[in-house]
């Protein structure tokens, strides 16, 4: 599923450049014509769609029932509002899972806990952009996508490729401490250094209680997955 997506999370709405998309995006129908919608993402975080496109910045993109759930239109003075409803899978799609595991192999850190951060940090969203302004699937701020080397967040293979590289950093960084790193990546490495432990931050806490159930659920998966097999 890589590259898929309509909108980021949070706004809900995106605008549409060419009325011509629209032919595929009726209530309830989702097109899966990769070769025929582009899109980017402004400052402002708007993504734009074309069938045409005349600009760079356009990339392919691809619409896939593994992200959308339901596309509506609605007219509005010529141009029209895209609203959508992703799932919530337990486990990452094909495409992004195997790019997390790769990335999770090149950087030494554990699959199940590159898996579990993904899952709790977006949901596997490649578009998921956090009311903080964390972007993609392992929502990565800003300046941390900078540090790492990340020209575009919204690139699914940069976007894990920045996290999970930042992750194995944390882990180095607190010495393979798992619970510090989780935190270091939820809160910051300062706020888990200046209290010598998982911050006393009721979301920080709550998060590495989530990541570390997914990595369980994951592993959990991973050995039903094996016994059925065998």
């Amino acid at each position: 599923m890589d590259g898929d997506g309509v909108v980021a999370r949070g706004r809900g709405m995106v605008r549409l450049l060419a009325l011509a998309l629209l032919s595929g995006l009726l209530p309830g129908v989702v097109t899966a014509a990769a070769s025929e919608v582009y899109s980017y993402r402004d400052r402002s975080g708007v993504l734009h769609f074309t069938n045409a496109p005349a600009d760079v910045r356009f990339r392919p993109t691809r619409f896939s029932r593994t992200s959308v759930e339901r596309v509506l239109w609605t007219p509005r003075g010529g141009r029209g509002l895209v609203q959508h409803t992703s799932f919530r899978p337990r486990r990452a799609p094909l495409g992004i899972d195997d790019l997390l595991d790769r990335a999770a192999r090149r950087h030494g850190v554990d699959r199940a806990l590159v898996h579990a951060v993904a899952r709790a940090e977006s949901n596997f969203d490649p578009w998921a952009v956090s009311s903080a302004g964390a972007l993609g699937v392992m929502q990565l701020m800003p300046e941390t996508a900078a540090e790492m080397g990340i020209a575009d967040p919204f690139l699914v293979e940069q976007n894990i490729e920045g996290g999970v590289n930042y992750l194995s950093r944390m882990l180095e960084r607190f010495s393979g401490d798992v619970r510090r790193a989780v935190a270091a990546y939820n809160a910051g490495p300062g706020a888990v250094e200046r209290h010598g432990d998982v911050p006393p931050f009721a979301e920080t806490r709550a998060y590495v209680d989530q990541v570390f159930l997914f990595r369980q659920e994951f592993l959990r998966g991973q050995l039903a997955a094996r016994a059925a097999g065998g």
